[in-house]
């Protein structure tokens, strides 16, 4: 075979790997564009959230309280943290967020390997949705989060990209020993959770990078 025959050989596969290649990234890119909709749905663009400092979005109005797990189980409510989601100056719009989590769709953000031990609470109409997971084994959620009490126990959780459990301190404590309870939840379907005054916690094991949960009070 002559070279004149190998670059044109050449040529004609960069042209037909190429376009595969595209349609590859181009379907991956729509599938996170899809999960990240899906995340925010039944929220306008120009709504705001408020961007934690450890990652994670608020949504709602009035004011999110944060609590010292051992304060809260004895009964301390004095918050160590105070969210103001209708005055604070920190706030984006959720268009921002959406395009925040696409942009960090591939960097690699290990969530913690223990138990949380602060407390969210969100009264009626507040949302908490999560920023990406990734890392090996066990993995928890940033907080444990309770309903207002004056709106019941039940929180409405969905996760994203891989499956999860919702559990109590006590049951992530047992994953990491080996025994697993909890309530299981699937990709993209919502479910409601209670387990009375106790702190609902987010696990997932292994999980697939990109990984996202949402908690709301509804």
């Amino acid at each position: 075979m002559n070279r004149r025959v190998k670059i044109i050989l050449v040529f004609l596969l960069l042209f037909i790997v190429m376009p595969m290649s595209d349609s590859v990234s181009a379907k991956e890119n729509s599938n996170m564009s899809r999960e990240i909709e899906l995340l925010f749905s039944g929220l306008d663009d120009n709504e705001s959230v408020i961007e934690l400092p450890n990652g994670g979005y608020i949504y709602g109005h009035g004011e999110v309280k944060i609590f010292d797990y051992s304060d809260y189980i004895e009964g301390n409510l004095v918050p160590i943290e105070t969210y103001d989601l209708n005055n604070d100056t920190n706030k984006i719009t959720i268009e921002e967020a959406k395009q925040q989590l696409c942009i960090t769709k591939d960097i690699p953000m290990a969530r913690g390997s223990s138990v949380p031990t602060q407390v969210m609470q969100l009264s009626a109409g507040q949302i908490y949705i999560s920023k990406t997971f990734s890392g090996s084994g066990w993995r928890f959620s940033g907080y444990q989060f309770v309903a207002d009490p004056n709106t019941g126990y039940y929180l409405k959780w969905t996760t994203y990209i891989d499956d999860g459990r919702v559990g109590t301190a006590s049951y992530a404590n047992d994953a990491l020993r080996g025994q697993i309870h909890g309530t299981a939840i699937y990709k993209n379907q919502s479910k409601f959770i209670s387990y009375g005054p106790n702190g609902q916690i987010y696990y997932t094991y292994n999980p697939i990078n990109g990984t996202y949960y949402r908690v709301e009070n509804v």
